[in-house]
């Protein structure tokens, strides 16, 4: 793009100006929206890897200005489980693998896009954080 095709804002009318001012002062777009996540129960510490996680995986269907607040607080809610498992449980490092597929199956039914997963990786990293939740609860022992 030339310089020349750029519309500057001091070249906009003065109505254009506010406009653009004023949404440009909000990370979410409206005084109300931020203020609602920055508040604790909204987990603003995650705030930035929760943007992350969803315009990596949501792409151009991610719209900080439009995204249901829910779904902002649940995939910060997602990120602060991962950290605080690692953490208690002193874990050496985190499975990558297991959080890529699981924030893809995730953010893909927040946003109700289809964001290709692999099963199997979810059930593998599943069993890992719980064995006896996959094993067959009829057997009993006597």
């Amino acid at each position: 793009m030339k310089m020349d095709d750029k519309k500057f804002l001091f070249d906009l009318p003065e109505v254009e100006k506010k406009k653009q001012s004023n949404r440009a002062a909000y990370i979410y777009g409206s005084e109300r929206r931020d203020r609602v996540l920055n508040e604790p129960e909204y987990l603003p510490r995650y705030a930035a890897l929760g943007r992350k996680v969803l315009s990596y995986y949501g792409g151009e269907h991610y719209n900080p200005h439009t995204v249901d607040l829910g779904t902002e607080r649940f995939i910060r809610t997602l990120i602060q489980s991962f950290i605080e498992k690692k953490v208690f449980y002193k874990q050496r490092e985190y499975d990558w693998e297991y959080i890529d597929h699981f924030f893809r199956d995730a953010v893909g039914f927040e946003l109700k896009i289809n964001i290709p997963y692999d099963q199997s990786i979810l059930d593998r990293g599943l069993s890992l954080i719980n064995p006896t939740s996959f094993l067959n609860t009829s057997d009993t022992v006597n």
